[in-house]
């Protein structure tokens, strides 16, 4: 979400300088849910929007506005470095879509296979991972963070996006908690059974 907000100032900051003469606001603009699941997707292209997907918490498209032509999206800081760029290929996220610091360095790597997500890394300011996370079928399935060391701090395992098991390390690489959980599911109602 810290990211998603960070993207909606820069991209406030590049919309209004293009109206001084600078370049135009092209790119995405990316919010999620808590459990990291997307939650909309805008669409610029020269400071206009052009298309607008909205998920549910399942990660499954619930409405579309606009179309995307195929090709690369870029956003870019007001330095001229490339803020994010992805490739849209028959009407479809395919393939990589990356996130930069202003100063060039990559932050953010998410990999789409038929608009679905495959997988998700986060790395810091000095190149080293952060967060690593995996899906299949486009839901959110395991989630590692890691210490600045490199070591394992967290494993949260996730099923139908919700979590099933976490353990956490401390930055030597011993486990200090492990935790499973379990969701009941509610009985049918007489209603439901029609």
């Amino acid at each position: 979400m810290k990211i998603a907000i960070i993207i909606l100032l820069l991209l406030s900051m590049v919309s209004c300088s293009s109206n001084t003469g600078k370049k135009d606001l092209t790119g995405k603009i990316i919010q999620k849910y808590p459990n990291g699941q997307i939650k909309e997707v805008i669409l610029y292209e020269g400071n206009k929007e052009i298309a607008r997907n909205i998920y549910n918490e399942n990660g499954e498209i619930v409405k579309k506005v606009g179309n995307v032509p195929d090709g690369v999206i870029r956003i870019y800081y007001e330095n001229g470095i490339v803020m994010s760029e992805f490739t849209k290929k028959k009407g479809k996220m395919n393939g990589l879509f990356k996130m930069y610091y202003d100063d060039g360095k990559l932050l953010l790597e998410t990999n789409f296979i038929d608009d679905k997500l495959d997988f998700q890394k986060e790395y810091r300011k000095d190149g080293k991972l952060k967060v690593q996370s995996d899906f299949e079928d486009g839901k959110l399935r395991l989630s590692t963070v890691y210490w600045e060391n490199g070591g394992i701090e967290s494993l949260i395992t996730f099923k139908n996006g919700k979590i099933t098991k976490s353990r956490s390390y401390d930055n030597s690489g011993k486990e200090i908690s492990s935790q499973k959980y379990s969701y009941k599911e509610k009985p049918a109602t007489p209603e439901s059974r029609k």
